[in-house]
């Protein structure tokens, strides 16, 4: 044991230090900014609240933006240790831990300010708090404040799921469903053995349920371009790209997990929850956009199979293939001022334009109190510019004077004047 934990801990520690690294490299995208400046009418609140909350006590950055999901990140590989544990013993729990700490895709989103991060920790924590709550009501005990407490754990959880994205609600669900389907299987009246549980999912649904009901701009998202981006259309398109972006990222994984998948899913009967999250990550991505890599952040839940998986094998294989893993990790998210390659991640190939450019530009537009931005702006332009942004392709500019930022080299007609400033990517005019 002593041999394994020196294997496993380095690997463990390895995986935090690496979320830590580069974190205000990549410029801030679009959806990024959306969330730290709270500005999205499509996802609930709680999501929103937490880096406003971080910036609030840390200041307005990137990285107190970002700090929001290294937190919530390296939180979900003590979770997925702990969700092992209630199935099987500390060694597999450990090397499922240390899978979970170096998941390539889940450190490279764990140092970016998407909600794709906090919600995968809240999935990770409705299902150990399910696990355990469904164990206590499973025991003819009478420890009601453990079991009462189980139980008001598991609400909050799978409340706080629904209310950090839109799609968190998916899980409480599915686990609603199993609940029923258990209740069928084992031919017993859903009111007995598990009327708890159900009832507290089904509780935990309602107040995201109301919230949908009464957000007119999470209707207007989910018919986005005509709805197609969501759903199962052109389902062998979506499992083609879903399958070449996996293998592209996470090539060992992507081996491991199929060669664990099949002892996984055939030995973990009594383990059906746990089953669901790994499914629900894995659907994510393949119905609500198999193209969005920050989907791959919910494949941080294969390591629970392939751990099991490595449990079975020689030992000797154990450290081989952790290697190979951490080799792949390093290529592709390690610290760019040693490990910049061909395979390094696409944000950390080379210096963002906003973050290069953005005190140069702020310094032409001060004294400006408001610049019409021409071009399709996105929320990253609110977070770098210090003026308030305009959109011009909302408003009627005809003879309207003032800042203009046209994005891209042509000026648009709209905007041609005087040309405060001029580079590959960006002019200022003023008229």
């Amino acid at each position: 044991m002593n041999r394994f934990n020196s294997i496993i801990w380095p690997i463990i520690i390895l995986g935090i230090i690496l979320r830590l690294t580069d974190v205000a490299f990549p410029d801030f995208a679009t959806d990024e900014a959306q969330f730290a400046l709270g500005a999205s009418a499509a996802q609930p609140p709680i999501g929103m609240f937490f880096f406003w909350l971080s910036q609030t006590i840390f200041g307005a950055s990137i990285i107190s933006a970002r700090a929001v999901s290294i937190v919530f990140g390296i939180a979900t590989i003590y979770l997925i240790y702990q969700i092992v544990l209630t199935f099987s013993d500390k060694k597999v729990a450990l090397t499922a831990a240390a899978f979970a700490s170096i998941f390539p895709t889940h450190i490279i989103f764990s140092k970016l300010a998407y909600l794709s991060v906090p919600l995968c920790f809240a999935w990770a924590l409705t299902t150990l708090m399910f696990l355990k709550a469904r164990k206590q009501n499973n025991k003819l005990t009478n420890k009601r404040i453990n079991g009462a407490s189980n139980m008001i754990g598991l609400y909050l959880a799978a409340t706080l799921s629904t209310f950090i994205k839109t799609q968190g609600l998916l899980l409480p669900f599915l686990l609603l469903i199993g609940v029923i389907i258990e209740s069928i299987k084992n031919k017993k009246p859903l009111l007995t053995i598990n009327y708890s549980l159900f009832t507290i999912l089904f509780l935990s649904l309602i107040p995201i349920t109301l919230y949908i009901l009464t957000s007119p701009g999470i209707g207007a998202t989910l018919t986005l371009y005509g709805g197609n981006m969501y759903g199962i259309s052109g389902i062998f398109e979506r499992m083609l790209t879903l399958l070449k972006l996996w293998w592209h990222l996470i090539p060992i994984i992507f081996i491991l997990f199929i060669l664990s998948s099949k002892f996984y899913f055939l030995s973990s009967k009594n383990n059906w929850p746990t089953t669901i999250l790994i499914i629900t990550g894995v659907l994510l991505g393949l119905t609500l956009g198999p193209a969005h890599e920050y989907y791959t952040t919910y494949l941080v839940y294969w390591s629970i199979p392939i751990a099991l998986l490595l449990n079975r094998m020689k030992p000797c294989w154990t450290p081989v293939i952790l290697t190979l893993i951490v080799i792949n990790t390093l290529l592709l998210t390690g610290p760019r001022s040693v490990f910049l390659n061909g395979r390094t991640y696409k944000l950390y190939q080379k210096e963002g334009y906003w973050n290069t450019h953005a005190d140069q530009i702020n310094d032409v537009l001060k004294g400006v109190d408001e610049v019409i931005v021409m071009g399709h702006p996105g929320h990253h332009i609110r977070w770098y510019l210090e003026p308030r942004v305009l959109v011009g392709k909302n408003m009627d500019l005809i003879n309207r004077k003032g800042t203009f930022l046209n994005l891209g080299k042509e000026i648009q007609l709209e905007a041609v004047g005087e040309v405060l400033y001029d580079d590959e990517k960006v002019v200022i005019t003023r008229k």
